[in-house]
């Protein structure tokens, strides 16, 4: 059973993914429109955001002790269940 913690933070990072994948098809459609001149650097805000959630998730929420629980936490963001897996 997760804690109240745990359960938040899993949420929160359910947000963030969201978001990320927002940033992801914003920068695609942005690499799309080469003669738009804010383009590029809407481009580089969009990868240098990408690259900050990416780099450590875990200092925007730390609601796991160690990898294993936090790895766990992150599959089931994905709808995943440890179980389902093994």
């Amino acid at each position: 059973m997760l804690s109240n913690r745990q359960t938040a933070a899993l949420k929160a990072f359910g947000k963030i993914e969201g978001y990320k994948n927002d940033l992801i098809i914003l920068g695609s459609t942005l690499d799309g429109l080469p003669l738009w001149l804010p383009a590029t650097a809407l481009k580089k805000q969009c990868d240098e955001a990408i690259r900050m959630i990416m780099k450590k998730p875990e200092d925007l929420i730390l609601p796991a002790k160690d990898e294993a629980e936090w790895n766990e936490l992150r599959l089931r963001a994905r709808g995943i269940e440890i179980g389902e897996l093994l």
